[in-house]
């Protein structure tokens, strides 16, 4: 009975969202009978594969030996049988959601919804059983040797088997060292090469490179003490790798970050000890904000466009008439454009943003600011503290200053209505963009080389530096005293976020109202009356006339008769947009003026380090 049951559960946690309309697949054509939208399929699978993980939990737990076995063995063998009756792989005519990756993500999901059921066993029975735990954790660390041993072509599964042996090391063998130095080295060492030629291929093994990263500090976060252990050997090969010279600047700052959250981390430090060891990491950082370019860009609005070469892609702008265009994403760049292209996104790595959110992050999220952890990170960034907010705000300031079409100077007054049109996030929406997610990125991706191409860019220059702003102002905030209590701090803070709030589009305006809240939530009660009411009350105004004059826009563009469909699709995204907002900003209200709230500020939200302080993320280009 386990084993057939089993079966079912591990058929029905396939991704069948992501197969081809087209598929034969009964169980998928069955699915298209019986729901009507593709956000009502979602739901449905989605809560299917809750429940179907639920049910593997419970059976792991009734009977646990059979169970860890039988899927073990199903998985082992639907792996060894891989691509039966599939077309072999290939990097030309590559997809992310073959049926290979799918049976790959199902088999596992099951594994990790088995482990789930083995935790809650060892909680209740380990005390009377420990012969059958050492039993299950011999056969676990066994197939995952086996595992480790495989090549996966397909960047995608070699991303889900690096999620699954990372999980197995946090969790049902997080007192087995040995093989967390195995996942270690296999994380370090998985790393394929991009293959620019072959788009859909190379777009994996980015995710892959991504997830590496994120894994490795996951594993850092969870087992530092075991890593600790061993530190001196694996900082001596992460300076080897940086060293070589064959790192981007993302991968080096991941591993700076991974050695960091080791020692961060780490229970057997004392505090002087591992502030002493960190000031080694975050010192440079601090360095980096004194450096003659960060005083340039700080110094002015326009010193700001130089240095990010804003000043240069508006000139180009203007010399090549792009309002006159009809179709951005059918007008190639010329050389120039390119140079143009390849300089803002290069411009972006002198700035010290990316790497003062990196180690702020780690230094405060999800820790309790009571652990000696939060206090090393009080002691770590005390010095240099005012000193950093103070230009972080010019930073946040010129950003948003920079959506404002007077802003842009070295456009012609008559060619100022593109600014918005550059600045104006693109993003897929379910059951209203047209196509599949991919389809939307895919579409992106083919116009790089064009007009719209480097509006991209453009957008993403300053929509870094605006992000990675609102992130490093939360992190910071959760510092208490050391931010809250900074005389005078609310007004430039206010001017900052809400001088030049009015020209964000209805979409950038969620993450804006999102720090807000965090901000005034956080805020000790101590600093409430010089904090807040700055904050507050240039939050209410701004967003008062924002909404209220989107809002009416909304309205007239109602009355006019929308001119095909895909204006008719785009004022349905734009309503659903601000829709959300005026929510947004609703329920914050409410929750600023609850009487029933607490006093104590909540624990922290901040996204994992290094996904993007936007919730949405993923969508945006």
């Amino acid at each position: 009975m386990v084993g057939p049951l089993l079966d079912v559960c591990s058929s029905r946690l396939v991704r069948y969202e992501n197969l081809p309309r087209d598929t034969a697949d009964a169980t998928y054509q069955f699915l298209l009978e019986d729901t009507d939208t593709i956000p009502e399929r979602h739901v449905f699978l989605g809560n299917y594969r809750r429940y179907s993980c639920q049910v593997v939990e419970l059976i792991v737990q009734l009977n646990l030996l059979d169970a860890i076995k039988h899927i073990l063995g199903g998985t082992e063998n639907a792996l060894q049988h891989l691509y039966d009756g599939q077309p072999p792989f290939s990097k030309q005519n590559y997809s992310k959601y073959s049926m290979p990756a799918l049976r790959v993500d199902a088999q596992f999901t099951l594994i990790e919804a088995a482990l789930k059921g083995y935790i809650k066993w060892k909680r209740h029975y380990l005390k009377d059983q420990e012969q059958h735990a050492a039993e299950v954790e011999r056969i676990l660390e066994s197939w995952c040797d086996n595992l480790l041993q495989i090549n996966f072509e397909d960047p995608l599964i070699r991303k889900r088997t690096l999620q699954l042996l990372v999980y197995l090391s946090t969790s049902a063998l997080n007192n087995n060292v040995g093989f967390m130095m195995k996942v270690l080295e296999h994380i370090l060492l998985t790393w394929p090469a991009l293959e620019p030629e072959h788009r859909a291929f190379n777009d994996a093994v980015k995710d892959l490179q991504g997830e590496s990263m994120i894994e490795l500090q996951r594993l850092a976060a969870e087992m530092s003490d075991h890593l600790l252990a061993v530190y001196d050997q694996i900082e001596e090969r992460v300076n080897e790798m940086i060293a070589s010279g064959a790192l981007d600047e993302k991968r080096c700052l991941a591993y700076r970050s991974f050695l960091f959250l080791i020692i961060h981390r780490s229970s057997t430090l004392d505090t002087q000890a591992k502030v002493q060891k960190l000031s080694e990491f975050v010192e440079p950082v601090k360095a980096l904000w004194q450096g003659e370019e960060v005083r340039a860009t700080v110094s002015s609005y326009h010193s700001f466009c130089q240095v990010l070469a804003l000043d240069k892609a508006q000139r180009y702008i203007a010399s090549r008439k792009v309002h006159e265009l009809a179709d951005w994403g059918a007008s190639e760049l010329d050389a120039e454009g390119l140079a143009l292209q390849s300089e803002l996104e290069n411009r972006l790595k002198a700035l010290p943003l990316r790497a003062t959110k990196s180690f702020l992050a780690f230094s405060v999220e999800r820790l309790d600011k009571s652990s000696p952890a939060f206090h090393a990170s009080y002691a770590l960034w005390r010095d240099g503290f005012s000193n950093i907010l103070a230009d972080l705000l010019e930073y946040l300031r010129f950003s948003h200053a920079t959506h404002n079409p007077e802003n842009w100077v070295g456009l012609p007054v008559e060619m100022r209505v593109v600014v918005s049109r550059i600045l104006s996030d693109r993003f897929w929406q379910a059951g209203i963009s047209e196509g599949s997610k991919d389809e939307f990125y895919a579409r992106v991706t083919d116009k790089k080389s064009t007009v719209e191409g480097l509006a991209s860019t453009i957008r993403g220059s300053v929509r870094f530096v605006r992000e990675t702003a609102y992130a490093i102002v939360y992190c910071m905030s959760r510092l208490d005293v050391q931010f809250y209590g900074f005389q005078g701090l609310s007004r430039p803070l206010s001017t900052a976020l809400f001088a030049d709030c009015i020209w964000l589009s209805t979409h950038q305006q969620s993450n804006l109202l999102n720090l807000v809240r965090y901000l005034v939530d956080d805020c000790p009660v101590d600093h409430r009356e010089d904090f807040l009411p700055d904050l507050i009350a240039s939050c209410f105004q701004q967003m008062d006339a924002k909404i209220h004059g989107e809002w009416e826009m909304m309205a007239h563009r109602q009355m006019i008769a929308a001119d095909g469909e895909a204006e008719l699709k785009e004022e349905m995204k734009a309503e659903s947009i601000l829709r959300q907002v005026s929510y947004t900003a609703v329920m914050m209200v409410a929750d600023f003026l609850d009487p029933a709230k607490s006093s104590r500020p909540p624990p922290s939200r901040l996204p994992y380090p290094g996904e993007s302080f936007d919730v949405r993320k993923g969508d945006l280009l």
